[in-house]
C-alpha cells in the first residue's frame, strides 16, 4: 500500500507557525517597550536627571533601570554626564529626531532656504531646531571655504555661547529657555565662553535681537570663527528653526559682513536692514 503524502501535516505546521508569528507580532518585544519608556521620560525632561528621579518617572526599580541605561548608553541613545552622573538623551537619539524632522514640509522649506543662503554668501550654513535639551543642529550645508567645524547633525549647542542659542532665547517663550540660560551662566564652563555673563546682559541682548532679527557671535564658541544667526518662522508665525552662517573672522570685511547679513535676512523672510553697530 502506497504511503500518503505528508502535505496536510506540512500545511498544518505552516498554519501553526503563521499563528505563532501573528501572536508574536501582537505581543511585541517587551524590553524594547521598556526602553521606549525610559527614552520617553528623558525626552520629557528639560534637564539631566539622576537615576533616582528617572526611576520614579518610569516606575522601574533602580537596578533594572540601570541595566537598561547601560545598553542605551552603548547605543548612544542616552549619555551620562561624567561629572554629575546624571542622564540625558544621547547623540544618536538627537540624530534620530533630526532625521524625523526632515520629513516635515516646514523643515523641507527650511533646508531649501539654508541652501539659498549658502549659495548667496559662500559660507557654511547650519540649521538648528529646539529640542528638550536645547538647540540642536539638524543640517549643515558646507561652502567651498574651509572652516573648522565641531558641530554636525545631532550636536547640542550651548544657549548662551552660540548665535543660534541666543536667537532661540529671544523668540521662544521664556519658560522654555530660562532654566537652561541660568544653568549655563552659573556654571560658566571653560570650554564655552558665553556671549553674555549675566541674566541682565542676556535680556538686553535679546531685546536687540528681537528688533534686528539677527545676532553676531565672534569667537565665543570657537576662536577665530564668527557666526550670524537669524530665526525662521512658519506661515503661522511659529519659530521652526534658526539659520546660522559660519565663517572665519578674517574673511569678513565691514562691507562683506553687511552684505552677508542682508542676504541672510532677505532669504529668511525678514525685511529689516542690518543695523550699524
Amino acid at each position: 500500500m502506497k504511503k500518503q503524502s505528508g502535505t496536510p501535516t506540512s500545511v498544518a505546521y505552516t498554519d501553526n507557525q503563521d499563528e505563532l508569528a501573528i501572536q508574536e507580532d501582537r505581543q511585541g518585544v517587551k524590553s524594547v517597550e521598556v526602553a521606549g519608556r525610559v527614552l520617553e521620560a528623558l525626552t520629557a525632561q528639560r534637564i539631566s536627571v539622576s537615576l533616582k528621579e528617572l526611576s520614579q518617572e518610569t516606575r522601574l526599580p533602580p537596578s533594572k533601570l540601570h541595566r537598561y541605561l547601560t545598553s542605551l548608553i552603548r547605543t548612544r541613545l542616552v549619555r551620562q554626564d561624567p561629572r554629575t552622573r546624571f542622564y540625558q538623551l544621547g547623540s544618536f537619539a538627537m540624530e534620530l529626531g533630526a532625521a524625523a524632522m526632515h520629513s516635515s514640509d516646514a523643515m523641507i522649506e527650511a533646508v531649501r532656504k539654508q541652501c539659498m543662503v549658502r549659495d548667496a554668501v559662500n559660507e557654511t550654513v547650519s540649521l538648528a531646531i529646539w529640542s528638550s535639551n536645547g538647540p540642536i543642529i539638524v543640517h549643515v550645508e558646507e561652502s567651498s571655504r574651509s572652516v573648522l567645524m565641531t558641530v554636525r547633525p545631532g550636536t547640542l549647542l550651548p544657549l548662551c555661547a552660540t548665535a543660534a542659542g541666543i536667537v532661540f532665547a529671544a523668540f521662544l517663550p521664556p519658560h522654555m529657555t530660562k532654566a537652561l540660560a541660568a544653568a549655563e551662566l552659573d556654571s560658566l564652563h571653560d570650554d564655552h565662553t558665553p556671549i553674555v555673563k549675566s541674566i541682565g546682559e542676556l535680556n538686553e541682548l535679546l531685546a536687540r535681537v528681537k528688533r534686528d532679527m539677527y545676532v553676531v557671535n565672534r569667537g565665543h564658541l570657537l576662536p577665530g570663527v564668527m557666526a550670524v544667526a537669524s530665526p525662521l518662522f512658519d506661515q503661522g508665525g511659529r519659530l521652526i528653526g534658526v539659520l546660522s552662517v559660519i565663517g572665519r573672522e578674517h574673511h569678513a570685511t565691514p562691507g562683506g559682513e553687511r552684505d552677508l547679513i542682508s542676504n541672510l535676512l532677505r532669504i529668511a523672510g525678514h525685511t529689516a536692514a542690518p543695523s550699524d553697530r
